[in-house]
């Protein structure tokens, strides 16, 4: 997820999970979603059955969500995007483990992604 120029929408910008077309075109407002939350906040969250989530995407795609794992992209200090993982519906909840995992692989893309900036600015 990348974060708008006004920051007042959070826009999908890869899937690799299903419904590619639909979700890689949905954007979800940074005040009423909990990408927006973590974007916002720089922390990541676990997002467990009954939590409130924002349901533009299962409304536009037909998944429910059951479970989210979302952490903080940062790039040259500051926060650039989010990166999420989504249990559906039947799916199982995800383990204290499984955050600090996507933590770890957020941390991971926002250094290819400083490097990748670096790299463009000097051409």
């Amino acid at each position: 997820w990348t974060i708008s120029h006004d920051g007042g929408k959070i826009d999908c910008a890869v899937n690799s999970g299903a419904s590619p077309n639909v979700i890689e075109n949905i954007s979800v407002p940074s005040s009423d979603s909990v990408v927006g939350l973590v974007a916002n906040t720089g922390i990541a969250a676990c997002i467990g059955p009954g939590d409130y989530q924002n349901t533009s995407v299962a409304a536009l795609t037909g998944v429910q969500v059951h479970a989210m794992l979302v952490a903080p992209v940062n790039c040259g200090g500051s926060v650039c995007g989010v990166l999420s993982a989504v249990n559906p519906l039947g799916g199982g909840v995800f383990a204290p483990g499984d955050l600090e995992t996507i933590q770890w692989k957020a941390y991971l893309l926002g250094l290819v992604l400083a490097d990748v900036c670096k790299d463009c600015a000097a051409q």
